[in-house]
């Protein structure tokens, strides 16, 4: 069952790679380029190092705290691309303005969202596979060293996407 879950991350990566290319190639001002470029590739290519750490790592609690580490920074960079998609797509953006400003409430459920997914997706549809595949692992058995690795991945994402939402927050 490891082996699907690792190739269903591998999809991930591929998805996420096409869709960034896709945006860094989109025929706007250079400058939308940049945003883009900075806001997606750094959090993608700390995605990949934590991917390829895990394949390297031989203790199976810290292989699986890593791989964990793993998708929760895939679902950030897809939430990402989500609303990335929503702000360009539907005029919302940046965010602050238009619909949000007229609908308060469309930010904090966006951020509740956003900070919301990884953790469930993981609890929801990741952890049940890793503790059939690993039922020993003290890391899977532990929902508080889970958390703390959701608020260091999540703290980590943030400060690597920052140009991305301070370009979200102050239009170019």
């Amino acid at each position: 069952m490891s082996k699907e879950i690792d190739d269903a991350f591998n999809w991930i990566i591929l998805i996420l790679t096409t869709i960034s290319g896709f945006l860094i190639d989109l025929p706007e001002a250079v400058e939308v380029k940049k945003v883009v470029a900075s806001g997606f590739i750094i959090p993608l290519l700390a995605l990949y190092a934590i991917w390829f750490m895990g394949y390297f790592i031989r203790s199976v609690d810290a292989k699986l705290a890593v791989k964990t580490l793993g998708w929760f920074y895939a679902t950030f960079v897809s939430m990402m691309f989500v609303f990335f998609f929503l702000d360009i797509s539907y005029g919302m953006g940046p965010l602050l303005s238009g619909l949000a400003r007229q609908v308060p409430v469309i930010i904090p459920v966006l951020m509740i969202v956003f900070f919301a997914a990884p953790i469930l997706f993981f609890r929801l549809f990741v952890l049940p596979i890793y503790r059939l595949d690993h039922e020993d692992a003290g890391f899977l058995a532990s929902p508080l060293k889970q958390v703390f690795l959701y608020i260091f991945a999540a703290l980590t994402f943030l400060g690597l996407a920052m140009p991305l939402i301070i370009a979200a927050v102050r239009p170019l």
